[in-house]
């Protein structure tokens, strides 16, 4: 297993459940959305749907998740592909999924 690999696996707990987009001009909150909608086929809808600047300035505000054991998000739980295949990452529940590529 890499350093890197074992690097990134470990910032999952920062991942937050939900994205706060922000104006970069006066501070104040556009709206909130969940992470799980930036994911996969749906990841372009935010970045054509807001100024790369609020994104930028939001990403700065947004506070991780907790460090701590078992602190996943719930979208991370039991995902859901394009092609309809579900991943349940983290739910500690063998078999583990196998992939059909």
């Amino acid at each position: 297993m890499t350093e890197e690999f074992t690097a990134v696996y470990r910032m999952h707990p920062l991942l937050p459940e939900q994205i706060e987009i922000y104006n970069p001009t006066n501070g104040s909150q556009i709206t909130e959305i969940p992470t799980s909608a930036t994911a996969f086929g749906d990841s372009h809808v935010l970045m054509e749907t807001y100024a790369v600047p609020d994104l930028w300035y939001s990403f700065g505000l947004n506070k991780g998740g907790h460090l701590t054991l078992y602190n996943y998000p719930n979208f991370l739980t039991n995902i859901t592909l394009d092609s309809g295949y579900t991943l349940s990452f983290f739910t500690q529940k063998p078999p583990y999924p196998t992939f059909p590529f």
